[in-house]
Formats: C-alpha cells, structure tokens, sequence
C-alpha cells in the first residue's frame, strides 16, 4: 500500500482535477470541469485530494444531496437541494498510474470521516466503469439503476 496525503481540494488542484477526470474516465464519462468546480465550491468541506510526495494524483468531490437520486451527468450545480439528508459521492477517481495501492480506500475514509464529522449519516453515488465491486467493499449496496448514465451504471446506498 502506498500512503498519498490525503487534504482538502482548493480552488489551485482544479488543473489537477481535470487531468485526472480524463485519464481515470472514458470520454462519455468525462465532465467539463466546470461542472466539477460548481459542485466542489457548493460543499468543499467533502472535497479532498491525494498526493504522492508533491504530486497530485487522486480526487473526492462529493456535496450533500437527497437520498433517493443523483444530480447526474453533466449536471452543472448553481444551489443543493432543500432537502440535504445523505453525501453524495459525486467522484472518486485516481491517475490510473497509481490505481491497487489503498489511494482511494484512503480518500474514501477521509470523506467518510468529514461526512460523519457534519452529521451525515448515509452516502450515495453512482457507480460506473465496473467500479462496483471497490464500492460493495466500502460498504455499500445497490439501489437501483442510475438515471442518465449507461445501462451498466448503478446508483448505491451506505449507512
């Protein structure tokens, strides 16, 4: 396992960001970073990112969110919803260059614990790319489909 430092996103990692979104994802998956910078400015206390000595090369972005959807795809965030019961997991993703070594487990937890730490009690996302099994192994469980991503996506659930 390597050990990334795991630290809060700022405005300054959004390059970083943006880098990582378009190696870790396939081109229908990719997102504008606009997109990716409306969220992470809507709830930076859930957004952090990995670094390996002074390199970025991992991202969380994740706002709060009602418990029974996901904002989608593309989705470029102006306000959250009223209703604010569960974090949604928007992202998670690595270089893919340092994928197996424990990097996103250690985001993942760090998440989880700024989740707890303001009272969250459930998280939600959407997986994609096979990414199911990792998310099964963090704890959570299938919902239901995933509206607006492929057939292959799935919208999860963890206490």
């Amino acid at each position: 396992m390597l050990v990334a430092s795991v630290q809060p996103m700022t405005e300054a990692d959004l390059s970083d960001v943006e880098r990582i979104e378009y190696l870790a994802y396939s081109e229908e998956l990719a997102e504008p970073i606009a997109v990716l910078a409306a969220k992470f400015r809507l709830a930076p206390a859930l957004c952090f990112v990995a670094r390996v000595d002074s390199m970025t090369v991992g991202y969380a972005i994740a706002h709060p969110w009602d418990r029974h959807s996901s904002p989608g795809l593309g989705v470029e965030l102006s306000a959250l919803p009223a209703t604010r019961e569960v974090v949604h997991i928007h992202d998670l993703a690595l270089d893919p260059a340092y994928g197996g070594r424990g990097i996103a487990r250690q985001l993942f937890d760090v998440l989880l614990n700024s989740a707890r730490e303001q009272g969250f009690e459930e998280l939600t996302l959407v997986a994609v790319q096979g990414a199911q099994m990792f998310w099964e192994r963090m704890g959570f469980e299938v919902a239901g489909a995933a509206a607006g991503y492929d057939s292959q996506a799935v919208f999860m659930r963890r206490p």
